[in-house]
């Protein structure tokens, strides 16, 4: 039995902004909610799927079937989690 335990947003957002810049080597203090992913830092597909997969085994949730190009900023990906995380914990 998987237990999930609610996290706020803000929890959510240090633990992803955390997650990017060990994967990334940047100053997690220039990961911000409105920093694009891809333009702002830089990354590339790659780079992209192994921080999905890390926030996927931070939360412990599938987060890449859930994952479009509607993602662009981190806000968004701290929206996705927050919406599995509350939907997993509604079940």
């Amino acid at each position: 039995m998987v237990v999930v335990v609610a996290v706020d947003e803000i929890e959510i957002y240090e633990k992803i902004k955390h997650i990017i810049s060990d994967k990334t080597k940047l100053d997690n203090e220039i990961i911000v909610k409105d920093t694009k992913l891809f333009e702002d830092l830089s990354i590339d597909i790659l780079d992209m799927l192994e921080i999905i997969i890390d926030i996927e085994e931070k939360f412990n949730i599938e987060l890449l079937e859930k994952f479009t190009d509607n993602i662009v900023m981190v806000e968004d990906i701290v929206k996705l989690v927050k919406n599995i995380l509350d939907e997993e914990k509604n079940k």
